[in-house]
């Protein structure tokens, strides 16, 4: 207590000193005053908010008292800041593993992007439960999840395609890694049925989304039950490219 008398003492004098501000909120940590300690962390990033310590500090506190969301803003703040520094995208990794979400936040995915790119740091399929819980908050994907009933329709599904092929870390974790989210693969069933059809009547478009399913489909091919349908439908899709390439 003497330690954060002193340090109280010196914030009268210099009420703007970033680093005794710092202090006085670590001592307040220390003692289990997360309230207090909050407080003057902020109030340091409200002088300078490139101010690295208070940043962390902050995602520590909200990390500790289980509040992941706030605690992922402020990792994924000190990582931009300092990007050669991998701590801080583990710090970030760890807390996104066990975060269910309440709602969406680009930032983060963008973020969570990020750590799938990074050689090393971790195995896609460790991501998967966090990655899905963000997607569910997604207005467009939670759209189409409280329809999933209108995927026999093939308007409902040509708007799933033009929707999904522009949420970046759907794409991105598809290309990667298994889709475990039991409801996701429902979705990624219909549309691979209903692209197969496609194929054998029009000419292909949204190739790049085709190529992100098709990854899908062989990394995860338990999942992607064929009807009968389906079967006739690749073997006279693979007679066509068969004929056109002799």
């Amino acid at each position: 207590m003497a330690t954060l008398s002193k340090a109280e003492l010196l914030k009268n004098k210099f009420p703007k000193n970033e680093k005794i501000l710092n202090i006085i909120g670590s001592v307040y940590f220390r003692l289990g005053d997360t309230n207090n300690a909050s407080k003057h962390f902020k109030s340091i990033l409200a002088l300078n908010p490139d101010y690295l310590h208070a940043i962390i500090n902050l995602g520590t506190i909200y990390s500790n008292t289980e509040k992941k969301e706030l605690a992922l803003k402020y990792f994924s703040m000190a990582s931009k800041k300092d990007p050669t520094n991998k701590k801080y995208l583990r710090a970030f990794f760890k807390n996104f593993q066990i975060t269910i979400f309440t709602k969406y936040d680009q930032d983060l995915a963008d973020h969570a992007i990020k750590l799938l790119d990074t050689p090393n740091l971790l195995r896609p399929i460790q991501l998967s439960y966090s990655v899905f819980s963000l997607l569910r908050e997604h207005p467009k994907l939670k759209y189409i999840l409280n329809n999933i009933e209108k995927l026999n329709e093939e308007s409902f599904i040509e708007e799933t395609i033009e929707e999904i092929k522009y949420i970046s870390l759907l794409v991105k974790y598809m290309e990667l890694a298994p889709v475990t989210d039991i409801l996701f693969e429902i979705i990624l069933s219909k549309l691979r049925s209903f692209i197969i059809k496609e194929q054998l009547s029009k000419k292909p478009k949204d190739l790049d989304f085709i190529v992100t399913l098709s990854i899908q489909c062989f990394i995860n091919e338990y999942v992607f039950y064929e009807s009968e349908n389906d079967t006739n439908n690749v073997l006279e899709l693979e007679k066509k490219v068969e004929e056109k390439y002799k």
